[in-house]
Parts: structure tokens; C-alpha cells; sequence
């Protein structure tokens, strides 16, 4: 058994730049990064060349439904489907329902009980994908179920909003979200994105929130954030894992099975 530690208040709060671990959350999940003990492995899957492109991202919207192919079990729900948001976010759905909505700027903190719950926030920013309904040639966005189990979701080259910049846009960020259904991981990897200076200044500004990464269940009162206005670094990997847990008292859990944070 492994004694687990927690710090922070409801939801166990936000990451900080350059720990390797965080969590668990009152459900169970923790993430870790490649820095970690048995943490994960950075290993890009380049889907541009046989997977569906997504189509109607522009600014400040989503786009879905799509189907994963199986059911992903999401803090202990089955779900069939994923919306994708511009903004650099997925939120699960058991049907085929109507979008959930948009996240925008100013961003809230993770977790929030805001438009949008139900999510992995990928990368949470002010991306965009088109201009007053004109396509930015570079920003595009994938998907694929590579097997039976695992399903992979891509931005590619996807801007910041900025209006500090002639073309409306600057920068470029690509990553992609892992599901696997077998293991219930989610993985994201980080190919490389653009620093914070290629942000508009008036979101980098004191007290705003420009970037978040993290998961969030359906009610939005219990997730993980595990970056938060950092500039991630190239071949960054984060892996969002459930561990079997049970409380004793306060912020202190005991890990069952042992495969607690380490």
C-alpha cells in the first residue's frame, strides 16, 4: 500500500510549472509527466495523412458530434462521443446530443461549474482556427480510432488570437489527446506550442488565466489542473490515470493497489 498526501483545497487546485506529478483527485485521477518515476513516455502519432479532418472550428466554437467507436469510461461514466472545442478542449457525451457550448476567455480555473464541464482541457487558450469565416491555412484539426481501444484527437499548427498582429492570429501549437479504453489513460502530448509572448497581451496580463491544462468531471466540482499559464516545453507528455483510493481522513488516501503517485 502507498500513503498519498494531498495539498490543495476543493478539486485539489492547479498545477505548478515543472512538477512531475499532481493529484489524486477526489475520484481517483492523478497526472504525471514524463519527468515522473514510471511516469509516461513521449511517442507523437502523426494522424494528418489517414485521419478524418474535422471541419467548422473557427473562433470561440465546437464542433461534433464525433464517435469514439467504443465507450470511454470518464470518471465512472460510459461515454460515446466527444465535442471539440476551438479552444483547445473535448467534453464527453453518452448520446449524440446538441453542442454543449464554448468555453472563451477569460478562462476559469479547473474545476469550475461553468458552460463547458465533462472535459479534458487539452490546452485551454484563445486559439483559432478561421478569421471573419475565412480558414487560417496552417490550423487544422484530426481524429482517429486507431484500433478498438484507442482513439486519437490532433491540432495541428492551431494559432492563438491576437490583435496585436496584422493577420488577426500568431504563433502555433500542436498536440493531441490519447484515449484508451483498455487502461482508462489519457494522455496528451505537447509537439511543440507557441510561448506566451505570442499570446495577446491583454490575456497575459496579472490575475488572467491564458492557458490550462487539466480534467473535469460532469458537475464540474472535482478535477485536476495540471498546468496553468506555463509555456510547455517540446515533446511535453501528461497522463491522466484513475488509481484505486480510499480515504482516511482529511487529504490523507490510502492507494490500494499500490500504483499510487511515486
Amino acid at each position: 500500500m502507498t500513503l498519498i498526501l494531498l495539498f490543495g483545497g476543493e478539486g485539489f487546485g492547479q498545477g505548478v510549472p515543472n512538477q512531475p506529478m499532481g493529484g489524486p483527485d477526489q475520484f481517483g485521477y492523478r497526472w504525471q509527466t514524463q519527468q515522473a518515476i514510471n511516469g509516461p513516455v513521449y511517442n507523437w502519432i502523426d494522424i494528418t495523412l489517414d485521419g478524418t479532418e474535422i471541419t467548422g472550428l473557427a473562433d470561440d466554437n465546437s464542433a461534433g458530434p464525433i464517435d469514439l467507436g467504443f465507450n470511454f469510461n470518464f470518471y465512472g461514466e460510459d461515454n460515446r462521443y466527444i465535442w471539440v472545442g476551438s479552444n483547445g478542449w473535448l467534453h464527453f457525451s453518452k448520446t449524440e446530443h446538441p453542442s454543449p457550448g464554448n468555453l472563451s476567455s477569460p478562462f476559469n480555473s479547473i474545476p469550475t461549474n461553468d458552460v463547458v464541464n465533462n472535459l479534458i482541457g487539452m490546452m485551454i487558450s484563445d486559439l483559432i482556427f478561421a478569421i471573419n469565416g475565412v480558414q487560417i491555412p496552417s490550423a487544422k484539426a484530426f481524429y482517429k480510432q486507431l484500433n478498438s481501444s484507442v482513439f486519437v484527437l490532433s491540432f495541428i499548427d492551431v494559432p492563438f488570437w491576437t490583435d496585436g498582429d496584422s493577420l488577426g492570429y500568431r504563433g502555433s501549437n500542436t498536440f493531441q489527446c490519447i484515449l484508451n479504453k483498455n487502461t482508462g489513460e489519457i494522455t496528451v502530448q505537447y509537439k511543440k506550442c507557441s510561448p506566451s509572448t505570442d499570446q495577446d497581451s491583454f490575456y497575459t496580463q496579472v490575475g488572467s488565466r491564458w492557458m490550462i491544462c487539466g480534467i473535469e468531471n460532469k458537475n464540474g466540482n472535482i478535477g485536476l489542473s495540471a498546468m496553468e499559464n506555463f509555456d510547455i516545453p517540446e515533446r511535453t507528455v501528461l497522463r491522466y490515470k484513475r488509481v484505486n483510493i480510499s480515504k482516511i481522513s482529511g487529504n490523507v488516501y490510502w492507494d490500494k493497489n499500490g500504483d499510487g503517485i511515486k
